[in-house]
């Protein structure tokens, strides 16, 4: 994908990651798979493509969907003694601010991205 003058929607980038679970979690390593927080390299001269900040809404689905997936028993995480799994992903980033991965808190998010990871991961 080009850069366009509208950013493509999260879902694309969302998609994509999520296409790379399914592909590794039956592969014979492990696999950590990861979460992109966004991505979009403007304003850098960067041809590559931009993608929308998601929305709550879409950051929590996609936290939810990842911790179904590496509580699967699927290939995805460290293994540990005796044939068992710790189930780990990573998250793309924490302040990649020139680049669009941004978890850390921003004054237009505030600390939603945060707020939302701990709703999904937090004490239950």
């Amino acid at each position: 994908m080009k850069q366009s003058a509208e950013d493509y929607p999260c879902e694309n980038l969302a998609r994509a990651a999520r296409d790379s679970r399914q592909v590794h979690a039956t592969d014979a390593l492990p696999y950590v798979p990861y979460l992109p927080a966004g991505w979009c390299p403007r304003p850098r001269d960067d041809p590559r493509a931009c993608f929308k900040f998601p929305t709550r809404a879409e950051w929590e689905g996609e936290l939810r969907d990842m911790k179904s997936g590496v509580a699967s028993g699927a290939n995805l995480g460290l293994p540990l003694p005796a044939g068992r799994r710790q189930g780990i992903f990573t998250i793309y980033a924490w302040n990649e601010f020139g680049e669009g991965g941004i978890v850390a808190p921003t004054e237009g998010e505030k600390t939603m991205k945060i707020d939302a990871i701990y709703t999904v991961f937090g004490p239950q």
